[in-house]
């Protein structure tokens, strides 16, 4: 018999997968709204919400892998860590850069995607714990 039950890591690159992906839409649907509320141009949620898009596509394939591949999971905890740590620039280091909203909103998506990052990289050590264990 085996175990379908999917593992902490398969679920946490499934909810990034869908948080990325609904993000990405949102801000490229809703760039004129957006740009306004935050303090930026509208092309610049554009790429971003498209890159977002494209980005989900790949962790989506990377959570559906069985087995799932070390390397992609190490990539996508790395990215996370690139947003929350550029985030953190933006908002203590460049405040002039968005509006109160803005930074506001970056705060709180970055604090999702540390949260993600966290059960992504929690996931990868039961992974590598269970591979080590098996031997």
């Amino acid at each position: 018999m085996s175990d379908t039950t999917p593992t902490l890591l398969e679920r946490a690159l499934t909810a990034n997968a869908w948080f990325s992906r609904i993000s990405g839409v949102v801000l490229a649907v809703l760039s004129p709204w957006l740009a306004d509320l935050a303090g930026v141009e509208t092309w610049v949620l554009v790429v971003l919400g498209l890159g977002l898009i494209a980005y989900s596509l790949w962790l989506g394939a990377a959570a559906a892998r069985r087995p799932i591949n070390t390397t992609e999971a190490v990539i996508a905890i790395a990215a996370d860590d690139v947003w929350v740590a550029a985030a953190a620039v933006i908002i203590f280091f460049l405040p002039d850069a968005l509006t109160i909203g803005g930074r506001w909103a970056l705060g709180a998506i970055s604090l999702v995607v540390a949260g993600i990052g966290v059960a992504q990289a929690v996931g990868l050590a039961q992974m590598r714990q269970g591979e080590r264990s098996a031997v």
